[in-house]
């Protein structure tokens, strides 16, 4: 973790800007693949989704390695990422944009909702998807899976640049865009018309 803090201004701010305009003023700057491409909301929400990632790394799963039984473990990387993910940041989840099965489902989404998430990301399938969809938190996807996360992925790395780790994430609409601490001023100045100090950006 950097320890660079999103304040409610920026958080504000952000949320007023579509991921379009972002996407220009990043563009200007010669970033050109900050749009997050294959994901859906799991159900659309009324409020742009802004927060600096946590990130949880799934890589495929092995029979031997990846039993039911390793839900019993507390320490199981997937739970401890759910308990960890600070309020206010937005859980990312690198599936390795497989959706075949979940990555994650109604009740652990839940639990992180209730613990003051600002959203969460998987490229791969989520289960329980209309449970998820009622929350509030804005929660996206690349479509609905059943299959226990167990059958193809095993939860490995917590917070580990998959994308940089405090990178921002903006939601709008039916579009998601990344981007993190060090352009902050010049993005925020094209995209919002508004100078704000405290949002840097870096990149993947």
């Amino acid at each position: 973790m950097t320890g660079h803090i999103l304040s409610d201004d920026t958080r504000a701010k952000l949320k007023q800007v579509s991921t379009a305009s972002i996407a220009t003023a990043l563009y200007k700057r010669g970033l050109r693949n900050q749009f997050i491409q294959g994901v859906v909301p799991v159900a659309p929400k009324d409020e742009n989704m802004v927060g600096p990632a946590f990130t949880l790394r799934y890589i495929p799963a092995r029979e031997d390695r990846n039993p039911i039984t390793v839900f019993r473990d507390p320490d199981h990387p997937q739970r401890v990422a759910i308990e960890t993910c600070p309020a206010g940041h937005v859980l990312v989840m690198d599936g390795r944009k497989d959706a075949r099965a979940a990555t994650a489902g109604s009740i652990l989404i839940t639990r992180l909702a209730l613990r003051g998430a600002a959203g969460v990301v998987t490229d791969a399938g989520m289960r329980d998807a209309e449970g998820i969809g009622k929350l509030d938190m804005p929660a996206y996807f690349a479509k609905a899976s059943a299959p226990t996360n167990l059958t193809l992925h095993e939860a490995l790395d917590i917070d580990v640049p998959i994308v940089r780790r405090q990178n921002i994430w903006l939601r709008s609409g039916l579009r998601l865009a990344e981007s993190g601490p060090r352009l902050g001023v010049d993005v925020m100045r094209r995209a919002c018309g508004a100078a704000s100090a405290d949002v840097r950006w870096s990149f993947v």
